[in-house]
């Protein structure tokens, strides 16, 4: 932690278009919501939001990724300024239709493609949230959880305060404050002999 610290110390010049972005545009309110929410799920080594927000851009690059996305047609250029974003977390879903608050921890295989997406969004990896048949994707509230795996299709809505379990399939609305999760797993054979047990 101490070497991680003293290189966020000396990015500071490099980065110094990212902070103008961050801090005088007029993506900054947004922005620091982005920011709150991420210093609250994740780990932050320092209070300080200058030296946080360049935290989080050096050793978070899904927060590059949501930090690039909120730049729009600039983030385009400064995604090729020394951070790259995270590339194999695909967002597109226009920001003006994301809220602040939007954290994706292990952006890996992450693919967003939502209607609207409320406030304090929080994924995990190898989530989808898509279309189906139709070109119109998922409309989710605020407070909305979606863990690992999990896969939210389709013209539907999803409430306020919902939670979605890991590897859960969700093509259907959901109502506010409700918990989704997977059927239990369960052993299918034992010893070469078809059994039910779950787990």
């Amino acid at each position: 932690m101490p070497m991680k610290r003293l290189l966020t110390l000396l990015a500071l010049p490099f980065l110094s278009f990212h902070l103008y972005m961050r801090f005088f545009t007029s993506i900054k309110m947004i922005c620091a919501e982005d920011q709150r929410h991420t210093a609250q799920c994740r780990a932050s080594a320092f209070q300080n939001t200058i030296l946080q927000f360049i935290y989080f851009m050096l050793w978070l690059p899904e927060y590059r990724s949501v930090f690039l996305m909120r730049c729009g047609k600039m983030g385009k250029v400064l995604q090729y300024l020394p951070l790259l974003p995270q590339i194999t977390l695909y967002i597109r879903t226009l920001s003006k239709n994301i809220e602040g608050g939007m954290v994706i921890s292990h952006g890996h295989s992450v693919e967003i493609n939502a209607s609207r997406i409320g406030k304090n969004f929080h994924c995990f990896q190898n989530v989808t949230i898509g279309t189906t048949n139709s070109p119109i994707g998922p409309t989710i509230g605020d407070n909305v959880f979606v863990g690992a795996g999990a896969v939210v299709l389709g013209n539907i809505k999803i409430g306020n305060n919902v939670k979605i379990g890991a590897n859960a399939i969700v093509t259907q609305d959901l109502l506010d404050n409700c918990t989704v999760v997977t059927k239990g797993t369960c052993i299918v054979k034992l010893s070469g002999k078809r059994v039910h047990i779950d787990l």
